[in-house]
């Protein structure tokens, strides 16, 4: 049910009424006869799972902001950052065949951008591009031919988008206590 029609049916209410009143409609459209919720709505639903309140050592946050920046300095501790020299590259390298493969004049076709779409899977999220993943499945028939040539092109010319470089980060808790960010990974 639209803003408008809410209107029409109930002149005179609040927005915060209205809004209630759409998400209702939404609600009964999304599920069945029976009550249960219908598939799209149970994989929409965003949850990150994570308590409200976390710690690390001595330090508590209690928004998301704040236990960001905990997940951030317990996974910036445990990472090292080795730079190699390149004799140091070129010494674990010098048994290492080359076959004479090159990512130059590499064609990404059509049927591989078709085919990766296909094992997409409809419940994931959106990445940092924004595109959902729905959409890619939906309307790859229509964009497989621009995909490709923008892929080919990447490839082929060593350049690549800084938004193919990024990724979303969620931690998976191990075990133990779910608000220590320590018995995350």
């Amino acid at each position: 049910m639209t803003e408008n029609e809410i209107e029409k049916k109930n002149p005179g209410l609040k927005k915060d009424e209205k809004d209630e009143k759409a998400k209702s409609a939404l609600r009964r459209r999304l599920t069945s006869g029976t009550g249960e919720e219908r598939p799209f709505w149970k994989f929409n639903v965003v949850d990150d799972g994570l308590p409200s309140v976390m710690f690390l050592g001595d330090k508590t946050a209690s928004n998301s902001e704040h236990i960001s920046e905990l997940f951030s300095m317990k996974f910036s501790s445990v990472f090292t950052d080795e730079s190699l020299t390149i004799a140091e590259i070129s010494t674990a390298t010098e048994h290492v065949p080359f076959l004479g493969h090159s990512l130059n004049n590499h064609t990404i076709d059509e049927v591989m951008v078709t085919s990766a779409a296909a094992k997409l899977k409809l419940s994931r999220s959106v990445g940092p591009d924004g595109i959902a993943p729905v959409f890619l499945k939906k309307c790859i028939h229509a964009i497989a031919a621009p995909m490709s040539h923008l892929f080919s092109l990447a490839v082929n010319s060593d350049i690549f988008p800084s938004t193919w470089k990024s990724a979303y980060m969620f931690p998976m808790h191990k075990k133990g206590n779910g608000q220590n960010v320590d018995n995350y990974r």
